[in-house]
Order: C-alpha cells, then sequence, then structure tokens
C-alpha cells in the first residue's frame, strides 16, 4: 500500500488542548507544535494513517 494522498485540516480554539488529547490517545505526530505565518500548528496520524493538521489562528 502506498502513501495516503489526503491531508485534513482542522481549526482548533486551543491548540495546546488539542495537542494534549492526541498525545494521551497514542496517536503519532509527525510535526511538532509551531508558530506559522497563518497560526500556530502540529500534525499527526489518525489511526487509518490519514494527516491531519491542527491550526489555531490568532
Amino acid at each position: 500500500m502506498g502513501a495516503k494522498q489526503l491531508e485534513i485540516g482542522l481549526r482548533v480554539r486551543d491548540l495546546d488542548a488539542a495537542y494534549e488529547l492526541w498525545q494521551a490517545e497514542g496517536l503519532p505526530i509527525i510535526s511538532e507544535r509551531e508558530n506559522v505565518v497563518w497560526a500556530r500548528i502540529f500534525s499527526g496520524l489518525d489511526p487509518d494513517g490519514y494527516e491531519i493538521t491542527f491550526e489555531q489562528f490568532e
């Protein structure tokens, strides 16, 4: 099976809470929390291997 071709972006009100929940569920984090031009973000893989990027707009 090849790489997944879908990335999902989710807007969240509290990025830190989403990050902590993702970790508590034991799901992989593929990019740590960071500040980018438009938001604070982090990315993880869901149980099916799809990439989800969480974004908190300031």
